[in-house]
């Protein structure tokens, strides 16, 4: 464990140090990569080595993505599985015992699915907690070397603000300071230098400063658009919470098919005087609370991952600002339009969509479960529990959706950055030669479809 703590500091040593030396060359006016133009092989190893970093991350957050998602879906199918049958089992015969109406194989199975249902989601709880211990710390040392990096961040409100009085100074300059100055030299008796209005600009003008975002690649910054868009769950207080409702749901489980194994009564003496008397109906009604607590439970962690603080972004956000993909249509928007109209008008390939439809039907999902456990509306419409186990299943498939459209969006990437990493080669390579005269895995880059080489031929030549 220690040699793999050992080996991450490591990464990130070398990381920074990279982008360090890129930082520097930068400063000295050196051409960097972006996703159109060609440069020299040597400044793309560079920033691509840069960007490798987040790439590994990013693999390894959809992998946990579709982990999580697998055990949540499993869960979800348990469930839906144990509801219908029950619908099948009492829709005719309300009053009818379960021991009449299935045989002992029967019953093992019907109990094995009602139990697995909160069992699986235990498990993804574990996985989820995990994931977000993960990423917090993975998180807190990429701040640091953005500190390291760039030094203290400025808000965007502080860099708008700065720009625009820039914008003013100069504004100011060119219009009315020649004049002034010439009035202020004329009062004392001098002329004017010619080149002194120039030079007033120059020296007033301020260093620009390289933002990060100047030696981040293009394909980083969509790898980290994508990283936050992998699930709800990444929010460690509704993994926690999440995890809390599901072991209250497994105890819960346990402690009713307990129950179920008979009449019996198990006392608990003192020195004195008997404790506690534990029998099956004391059982059976600590399953019935612990379900009920489970259920309100479900609904807080749907809550903490349906809800955003209206006034203030995520650092995921800031972020994101930072790194110039900044939406101000979304900044008048209400809470309501931005979290719930806008995803699901979006269309089933974009994952920030998938993702945020995924939390809408869980926190349905969990509304309806505490409106039938806290009103009588099942005790006569048995296909309701149906409905709410559609709608974790459905919550569960929302997600699985985003795992893979973030997947199918990391290969393209990737295949776009090793097409851009073989132009820059052939480029370097052609140096005043036709393209004939290039070697043939300089000129694979040029066709990858038959039929189309004249049309990439004529980059080159």
């Amino acid at each position: 464990m220690n040699s793999h703590r050992r080996s991450e500091e490591t990464d990130y040593t070398t990381h920074f140090s990279i982008m360090e030396s890129t930082a520097k060359a930068d400063e000295e006016g050196t051409l960097l990569t972006t996703i159109h133009q060609p440069v020299p092989l040597e400044h793309t190893c560079s920033t691509t080595t840069v960007s490798t970093q987040p790439q590994e991350d990013d693999f390894d957050d959809t992998a946990w993505s579709i982990y999580s998602n697998f055990y949540f879906l499993s869960g979800g199918l348990f469930y839906l599985v144990a509801t219908s049958w029950d619908y099948s089992l009492f829709h005719n015969a309300r009053d009818a015992e379960i021991d009449e109406v299935l045989s002992l194989a029967q019953r093992v199975l019907y109990e094995f699915l009602w139990f697995m249902g909160p069992l699986t989601y235990l498990l993804n709880s574990f996985i989820d907690v995990r994931w977000a211990l993960k990423v917090r710390k993975r998180d807190v040392r990429r701040r640091e070397l953005e500190k390291l990096l760039v030094g203290k961040k400025t808000t965007k409100q502080k860099q708008k603000a700065a720009a625009a009085a820039a914008a003013k100074e100069q504004e100011e300059l060119e219009e009315g300071g020649t004049e002034v100055i010439r009035r202020e030299h004329a009062a004392i008796g001098e002329e004017t230098p010619e080149n002194y209005y120039s030079l007033s600009i120059e020296q007033s003008t301020p260093k620009r400063k390289h933002r990060l975002r100047r030696i981040i690649s293009p394909t980083k910054k969509i790898f980290h658009r994508m990283r936050k868009h992998m699930g709800h769950r990444r929010d460690l207080a509704a993994a926690i919470s999440f995890g809390m409702a599901a072991a209250l749901s497994v105890t819960g489980a346990t402690c009713y098919l307990i129950s179920t194994q008979g009449k019996f009564s198990f006392v608990i003496h003192s020195a004195r005087k008997d404790i506690a008397v534990i029998d099956s109906d004391l059982l059976a009604s600590w399953a019935g609370s612990l379900e009920r607590a489970s259920i309100h439970m479900y609904l807080v962690s749907a809550i903490f991952a349906l809800w955003r603080n209206p006034c203030k972004n995520s650092v995921a956000d800031e972020e994101a600002d930072t790194e110039g993909f900044n939406d101000t249509s979304l900044g008048s928007m209400s809470w309501f339009h931005a979290r719930i109209i806008l995803p699901i008008s979006r269309p089933f390939n974009d994952v920030d969509s998938m993702e945020t439809v995924g939390d809408i039907f869980f926190g349905l999902a969990s509304v309806v479960d505490v409106i039938l456990e806290d009103s009588t509306l099942d005790d006569n419409v048995l296909w309701w529990p149906i409905i709410s186990a559609l709608l974790w299943t459905l919550d569960a498939l929302f997600y699985l959706r985003g795992d893979f459209v973030t997947l199918y969006l990391r290969n393209a990437v990737l295949s776009s950055e090793e097409d851009d990493g073989q132009l820059n080669s052939a480029l370097v390579a052609l140096d005043g030669k036709s393209f004939d005269e290039l070697d043939s895995d300089q000129q694979v880059w040029t066709y990858p479809k038959e039929g189309n080489k004249t049309a990439n031929r004529l980059v080159l030549d």
